[in-house]
């Protein structure tokens, strides 16, 4: 399955397979992200959470892509159905 996540200031919205699933209000921003925060993808940052499972494909984005950018990008990983 294809997860996306997207976040800007006032919602935080989540695709599955490239399609809106859940929308949620969400006030702030990334202003007060310091440089010294870690991203840690399928653990914690202290090594103790792992994941049981595979991430096959991750990427960031500078922006929050539109809708169609996501069901494109999920379209070119994604097996037919």
């Amino acid at each position: 399955r294809g997860l996306g996540d997207v976040y800007k200031r006032q919602a935080v919205r989540l695709y599955v397979d490239g399609a809106l699933s859940a929308e949620m209000a969400r006030a702030g921003g990334f202003d007060a992200w310091s440089a010294d925060y870690r991203l840690v993808v399928g653990n914690e940052d202290t090594l103790d959470r792992q994941w049981n499972g595979v991430i096959e494909l991750a990427a960031l984005y500078n922006r929050a892509l539109r809708p169609d950018e996501i069901a494109a990008r999920c379209a070119a990983f994604l097996p037919a159905p």
